[in-house]
């Protein structure tokens, strides 16, 4: 048995990262030298590291989980329910109203989380004659940091379809200036579809800065602006804000039916389908919740499943506008513990953050986060199985496929989920300097991020 071991992880961009781990096998060693191959982005600096919810010493749970296949992040209008007005509504406005005195016009999607703002704006996007009325479009996810040097650079990449490298602030070659010289020489004189995806900054000195380089366009440009925030729909936009409600029950049904079943299946089960109509009315018209629970009640067949479901203590929880929390909260208690670690450890990294499934596994790996049925099965391959078992729990999303490897993203919403479980579960330790962030893990293991 060695002594405790420890590396120092290659700087990335301007991250350095300390990884020391306990004492432990030459195996536990190899694992965390795996880490290495990490390429953290920056914005983990401030993250909270957690405590994670542990299975009891050499348990592992064996629950079955049935799994559905990955999904990309193209949205297939036929597998979208209930949003085919909202779509036609927003698509009229773009192309019966060319605009205003303003050469671009801004456009808010507002509403509460999970209600489905980003698919609606991803049909929208993807419609055929949206594609023939605009010139050139770009898709941005914006989330919590309205960085614009950030924003300029990721408005470039989208509108020009370049696979340029995001910009390394200790360079000069992707500076400010040449980032705006670049985002309006993309949109001046050109009509053009812009969607900021999940915007919560209300700083408007930020929103301008950002949109004097846009105001450039050909008459008629659109930005599509989704948020759950009214503040942020009246300081961008200049047409009334688009307000999305609810799904009516009827298409909540369907689209509970839809993921709760294999296509016909529902028919042999009329007795779940009464149940699941009384679990639907308690999720308040929110499609996430529908189908995060549709996900969940896949494949059972017993009454008591579904039953416990309807009935369970979890949807007194007290919640906060969204009204979604306990329809989640119901997933995660139903995941086997193995799986609620990995969850749970997702919450140290940024909203937004776009995961691949190499990184995520080995970070997984490297605090012993992985349980192996059997010793004939590689890690990898059971960190995989993680991946597409929340996948199908509708907790990650977005799913890219490269062939080699996925690129996907955690939903907001369960990311905040994952953050209020780890709540008094998680140890964060600041320097003096407030640039270095210990994370401290119970599988005898911390690290250290270093923002210089």
């Amino acid at each position: 048995m060695s002594g405790p071991c420890s590396w120092m992880l290659r700087r990335s961009r301007n991250i350095t990262m300390l990884c020391v781990c306990g004492w432990g096998s030459l195996r536990t060693c190899s694992l965390k030298q795996k880490m290495c191959s990490m390429n953290l982005n920056a914005k983990l600096c401030g993250s909270k590291l957690l405590k994670l919810v542990e299975a009891p010493e050499g348990s592992v749970d064996r629950r079955i989980v049935h799994r559905r296949e990955m999904t990309h992040s193209f949205v297939n209008a036929s597998d979208v329910i209930g949003r085919d007005d909202d779509k036609e509504n927003i698509i009229q406005h773009f192309l019966m109203h060319p605009g205003d005195s303003r050469t671009v016009s801004v456009i808010p999607i507002m509403g509460i989380g999970g209600l489905g703002k980003t698919t609606l704006a991803k049909l929208v996007f993807n419609d055929e004659r949206v594609n023939e009325h605009f010139e050139v479009k770009g898709w941005v996810c914006v989330s919590d940091d309205f960085d614009v040097k950030q924003l300029m650079f990721k408005i470039v990449k989208s509108a020009s379809h370049e696979n340029i490298r995001s910009p390394d602030p200790m360079k000069s070659d992707l500076d400010p200036d040449h980032l705006q010289t670049r985002l309006r020489t993309s949109f001046n004189g050109r009509r053009f579809l812009l969607v900021l995806d999940d915007v919560w900054e209300e700083e408007r000195s930020k929103w301008i800065e950002l949109s004097d380089l846009l105001k450039g366009g050909a008459s008629g440009s659109k930005i599509l602006v989704t948020t759950r925030s009214s503040s942020v729909a009246s300081m961008m936009g200049t047409a009334p804000t688009y307000m999305l409600a609810g799904l009516p029950h009827k298409d909540c049904l369907s689209l509970f039916v839809k993921w709760a079943f294999k296509e016909g299946q529902e028919k042999q089960y009329p007795d779940l389908v009464k149940i699941g109509n009384e679990i639907v009315k308690k999720c308040g018209g929110v499609p996430l919740a529908v189908r995060t629970l549709g996900s969940l009640l896949f494949s059972k067949t017993e009454q008591c499943d579904w039953i416990f479901v309807r009935d369970s203590e979890t949807w007194k929880l007290e919640q906060g506008e969204d009204g979604i929390l306990s329809a989640l909260m119901l997933s995660y208690n139903q995941m086997p513990s193995y799986l609620k670690q990995c969850f749970v450890a997702c919450s140290i990294f940024p909203k937004d953050y776009e995961f691949d499934n190499i990184e995520l596994i080995n970070f997984w790996m490297a605090h012993n986060l992985l349980q192996s049925p059997n010793e004939n099965q590689d890690l990898e391959d059971i960190g995989m199985q993680y991946i597409i078992e929340l996948c199908s729990r509708s907790f990650f999303q977005d799913f890219e496929d490269y062939g080699h490897f996925y690129i996907f993203k955690l939903h907001d919403l369960a990311h905040d989920l994952a953050v209020y479980v780890s709540n008094g579960e998680c140890s964060t330790v600041q320097s003096h300097s407030s640039k270095d962030v210990k994370f401290e893990f119970r599988k005898s293991s911390s690290f250290i991020i270093s923002c210089k």
